[in-house]
């Protein structure tokens, strides 16, 4: 994992001052992996997603540049090249155009309630999904809705492997786990804090696996509105929207602390509006909204589930 200082911090500053003042008279200026890398001590091709690559002063590596009067025009992942703009003047906004500066400009437009309730129609007309999550949820909520019999528990562990092909690491044990976490309160009153414990199951006394997505499964189809699941493809959905806006207060490792997410889909919700949906409304508009963002990366897990 790359490993992110101070010193890192205080190197890029050095870097993007360095940049600004020996092309104080060039407008754009090119620089290669390698010399950005000498200053950050890490591979920057390990860092070459969009949530990274912008000119959001929110994002604390933008920031270096930005406050050195410098914006970034293109990242060439081929050539390992990156272009700035030095733009000392502050003339970007009145010389550049939309097509020049792509990383400045939303590729996501503002989503509005018509593409909520747009996409809750698609998940409404999607009968297969309907039909599984209607007899997840009547087999989570109304036939087995307790948690302490092991039988009960590895028919619901084992139901969810079986719908979402999650290909599950013995499921008996994760049951056990969760039988001996009595979790029923939990699940009741709403407690996110449960979602994490059930996600990480010991399975000696040096495997242990994260099981995260599951477990927002498993509690979501006990109770929705206090449960909203969590996937990958929400996660990339709300980093280019976070790109794109203002919705600071983001890290990445929030995505994977049930608690914090939660907050994230609170906070997106709040941001563009949409305080009258649920969180599991706002979740199903993710899932599916993302689907259509990212056919590609995501075809093939969407055919199965």
């Amino acid at each position: 994992m790359t490993n992110i200082t101070n010193l890192t911090y205080k190197n890029l500053s050095n870097l993007f001052a360095e940049i600004a003042y020996m092309n104080e008279d060039k407008s754009y200026v090119e620089v290669t992996f390698k010399k950005l890398e000498d200053y950050c001590g890490f591979r920057i091709i390990n860092l070459y997603r969009p949530s990274f690559w912008t000119n959001d002063p929110l994002n604390a590596f933008a920031y270096y540049w930005l406050s050195h009067g410098i914006l970034l025009h293109n990242v060439d992942i081929e050539k390992e090249m990156i272009t700035f703009y030095v733009d000392l003047k502050n003339e970007i906004s009145s010389n550049i155009s939309e097509n020049d500066f792509p990383y400045l400009y939303e590729e996501f437009t503002k989503p509005t309630k018509e593409d909520v309730d747009y996409y809750l129609s698609i998940y409404q007309r999607d009968q297969q999904r309907i039909s599984d999550d209607t007899i997840l949820k009547n087999l989570f909520s109304t036939e087995m809705p307790s948690n302490t019999k092991f039988n009960q528990v590895s028919i619901k562990v084992a139901a969810i492997d079986q719908y979402f092909s999650r290909n599950l690491y013995h499921f008996r044990t994760i049951a056990r786990h969760i039988v001996n976490l009595n979790i029923d309160k939990d699940l009741e009153t709403g407690n996110s804090e449960i979602v994490n414990e059930i996600a990480k199951v010991k399975f000696s006394s040096y495997k242990e696996i994260n099981n995260y997505k599951f477990a927002t499964r498993y509690c979501y189809y006990h109770n929705p509105e206090e449960f909203p699941f969590y996937d990958p493809v929400i996660k990339d959905i709300i980093n280019e929207h976070k790109r794109t806006s203002r919705i600071g207060g983001i890290l990445q490792q929030d995505f994977l602390n049930y608690t914090k997410y939660k907050n994230i889909l609170k906070k997106f919700r709040s941001y563009y509006g949409f305080e009258e949906y649920s969180l599991e409304d706002i979740t199903i508009y993710l899932y599916y909204y993302g689907m259509s963002k990212f056919p590609k990366k995501y075809a093939k897990l969407f055919q199965k589930e």
